[in-house]
Protein backbone atom coordinates (compact mmCIF):
# COMPACT_ATOMS: atom_id res chain seq x y z
CA UNK A 1 0.00 0.00 0.00
CA UNK A 2 2.99 2.40 1.38
CA UNK A 3 5.23 1.45 -1.98
CA UNK A 4 1.88 2.36 -4.47
CA UNK A 5 1.06 5.33 -2.88
CA UNK A 6 5.44 6.42 -2.87
CA UNK A 7 5.34 5.18 -6.87
CA UNK A 8 2.21 6.95 -7.69
CA UNK A 9 3.63 10.00 -6.02
CA UNK A 10 6.78 9.65 -8.21
CA UNK A 11 5.81 9.39 -10.85
CA UNK A 12 3.35 12.30 -10.70
CA UNK A 13 6.77 14.23 -9.90
CA UNK A 14 8.55 12.66 -12.62
CA UNK A 15 5.57 14.14 -14.91
CA UNK A 16 5.99 17.39 -13.33
CA UNK A 17 9.50 17.52 -13.90
CA UNK A 18 9.32 16.59 -17.64
CA UNK A 19 6.92 19.31 -17.87
CA UNK A 20 9.24 21.56 -16.62
CA UNK A 21 12.24 20.58 -18.52
CA UNK A 22 9.69 21.07 -22.27
CA UNK A 23 8.36 24.66 -20.35
CA UNK A 24 12.34 25.02 -20.06
CA UNK A 25 13.42 24.07 -23.52
CA UNK A 26 10.45 26.24 -24.92
CA UNK A 27 11.78 29.37 -22.84
CA UNK A 28 15.27 28.87 -24.38
CA UNK A 29 14.15 28.51 -27.72
CA UNK A 30 12.38 31.92 -27.19
CA UNK A 31 14.35 33.99 -25.78
CA UNK A 32 16.75 32.65 -28.90
CA UNK A 33 14.42 34.14 -31.20
CA UNK A 34 14.06 37.02 -29.50
CA UNK A 35 17.58 37.60 -29.50
CA UNK A 36 17.93 36.66 -33.23
CA UNK A 37 14.79 39.73 -33.31
CA UNK A 38 16.93 42.12 -31.55
CA UNK A 39 20.01 41.17 -33.87
CA UNK A 40 18.28 41.89 -36.65
CA UNK A 41 16.90 45.31 -36.03
CA UNK A 42 20.33 46.41 -34.90
CA UNK A 43 21.00 45.53 -38.23
CA UNK A 44 18.85 47.23 -39.98
CA UNK A 45 19.34 50.29 -37.53
CA UNK A 46 23.15 50.54 -38.73
CA UNK A 47 22.27 50.20 -42.11
CA UNK A 48 19.59 52.84 -41.93
CA UNK A 49 22.03 54.93 -40.09
CA UNK A 50 24.75 54.70 -42.86
CA UNK A 51 22.50 55.15 -44.98
CA UNK A 52 21.31 58.62 -43.80
CA UNK A 53 25.07 59.71 -43.13
CA UNK A 54 25.64 59.15 -46.47
CA UNK A 55 22.63 61.49 -47.38
CA UNK A 56 23.73 64.18 -45.18
CA UNK A 57 27.07 63.78 -46.38
CA UNK A 58 25.59 64.70 -50.18
CA UNK A 59 23.38 66.94 -48.63
CA UNK A 60 26.07 68.77 -47.04
CA UNK A 61 28.39 68.74 -50.24
CA UNK A 62 25.77 70.40 -52.21
CA UNK A 63 25.25 73.47 -49.70
CA UNK A 64 28.87 73.85 -50.58
CA UNK A 65 28.32 73.79 -54.09
CA UNK A 66 26.04 76.48 -53.86
CA UNK A 67 27.47 78.22 -51.56
CA UNK A 68 30.50 78.20 -54.21
CA UNK A 69 28.30 78.73 -56.70
CA UNK A 70 27.12 81.88 -54.75
CA UNK A 71 30.33 82.76 -53.60
CA UNK A 72 31.28 82.89 -57.39
CA UNK A 73 28.17 85.08 -58.70
CA UNK A 74 28.82 87.59 -55.75
CA UNK A 75 32.30 88.05 -57.45
CA UNK A 76 30.49 87.92 -60.69
CA UNK A 77 28.56 91.06 -60.12
CA UNK A 78 31.76 92.86 -58.03
CA UNK A 79 33.69 92.70 -61.15
CA UNK A 80 31.02 94.49 -63.21
CA UNK A 81 30.30 96.79 -61.20
CA UNK A 82 33.74 97.68 -61.23
CA UNK A 83 33.75 98.08 -64.77
CA UNK A 84 31.10 100.01 -65.24
CA UNK A 85 32.92 102.79 -62.66
CA UNK A 86 35.95 102.38 -64.43
CA UNK A 87 35.49 102.01 -67.73
CA UNK A 88 33.20 104.05 -70.16
CA UNK A 89 33.84 102.66 -73.23
CA UNK A 90 33.26 98.81 -71.97
CA UNK A 91 29.29 99.86 -71.27
CA UNK A 92 28.23 97.47 -74.03
CA UNK A 93 30.10 94.68 -73.26
CA UNK A 94 29.00 95.42 -69.64
CA UNK A 95 25.17 96.09 -70.46
CA UNK A 96 25.65 92.51 -72.49
CA UNK A 97 27.47 91.04 -68.92
CA UNK A 98 24.29 93.16 -66.74
CA UNK A 99 22.05 90.84 -68.60
CA UNK A 100 23.89 87.23 -68.11
CA UNK A 101 23.77 88.37 -64.28
CA UNK A 102 20.40 89.39 -64.16
CA UNK A 103 19.37 85.93 -65.62
CA UNK A 104 21.83 84.49 -62.87
CA UNK A 105 20.29 86.81 -60.25
CA UNK A 106 16.80 85.66 -61.37
CA UNK A 107 17.50 82.02 -60.67
CA UNK A 108 19.26 82.62 -57.18
CA UNK A 109 15.54 82.72 -55.61
CA UNK A 110 14.86 79.16 -57.14
CA UNK A 111 18.12 77.73 -55.86
CA UNK A 112 18.00 79.11 -52.35
CA UNK A 113 14.62 77.88 -52.16
CA UNK A 114 15.32 74.12 -53.40
CA UNK A 115 18.42 74.46 -50.84
CA UNK A 116 16.37 75.33 -48.28
CA UNK A 117 13.74 72.63 -49.33
CA UNK A 118 16.13 70.05 -49.63
CA UNK A 119 17.95 71.25 -46.01
CA UNK A 120 14.64 71.29 -44.63
CA UNK A 121 14.21 66.90 -45.78
CA UNK A 122 17.08 66.43 -44.30
CA UNK A 123 16.51 67.74 -41.17
CA UNK A 124 13.08 66.05 -41.69
CA UNK A 125 14.81 62.56 -42.09
CA UNK A 126 17.29 63.11 -39.49
CA UNK A 127 14.99 63.39 -36.99
CA UNK A 128 12.80 60.60 -37.90
CA UNK A 129 15.96 58.60 -37.93
CA UNK A 130 16.72 59.74 -34.38
CA UNK A 131 13.07 58.67 -33.63
CA UNK A 132 13.64 55.58 -35.26
CA UNK A 133 16.64 54.81 -33.54
CA UNK A 134 15.09 55.66 -30.23
CA UNK A 135 12.65 53.06 -30.74
CA UNK A 136 14.83 50.72 -31.35
CA UNK A 137 16.98 51.12 -28.90
CA UNK A 138 14.11 51.19 -26.29
CA UNK A 139 12.57 47.61 -28.05
CA UNK A 140 16.29 46.52 -27.50
CA UNK A 141 16.11 47.76 -23.55
CA UNK A 142 12.50 45.97 -23.21
CA UNK A 143 14.17 42.64 -24.88
CA UNK A 144 16.87 42.39 -22.75
CA UNK A 145 14.62 43.03 -19.88
CA UNK A 146 12.32 39.82 -21.36
CA UNK A 147 15.76 38.11 -21.67
CA UNK A 148 16.61 38.83 -18.05
CA UNK A 149 13.17 38.10 -16.39
CA UNK A 150 13.53 34.63 -18.78
CA UNK A 151 16.70 34.02 -17.45
CA UNK A 152 15.23 34.43 -14.14
CA UNK A 153 12.67 32.32 -14.84
CA UNK A 154 15.15 29.39 -15.97
CA UNK A 155 17.31 29.62 -13.08
CA UNK A 156 14.41 29.31 -10.48
CA UNK A 157 13.16 26.55 -12.61
CA UNK A 158 17.25 24.68 -13.12
CA UNK A 159 16.87 25.23 -8.76
CA UNK A 160 13.46 23.81 -8.48
CA UNK A 161 14.55 20.90 -10.73
CA UNK A 162 17.76 20.48 -8.83
CA UNK A 163 15.37 20.55 -5.56
CA UNK A 164 13.25 17.63 -7.03
CA UNK A 165 16.24 15.54 -8.16
CA UNK A 166 17.79 15.91 -4.33
CA UNK A 167 13.97 15.04 -3.10
CA UNK A 168 13.43 12.10 -5.60
CA UNK A 169 17.08 11.07 -4.18
CA UNK A 170 16.18 11.07 -0.83
CA UNK A 171 12.85 9.14 -1.49
CA UNK A 172 14.92 6.48 -3.32
CA UNK A 173 17.09 6.20 -0.51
Amino acid sequence: GELREQDSWLITREGALTRRREETSDLRQRVRSRERQVDELIGETRKEYRRLREELSAAKATEREVSSMMEGIRESLSEVRERLVADEEALEAAAHDGEVLKGILEEIPSILCEVESNQTAVTEEIAACRKSLDNHVLEREELDDQRRRLESRRSKVAARMEGLQVEKQDISA
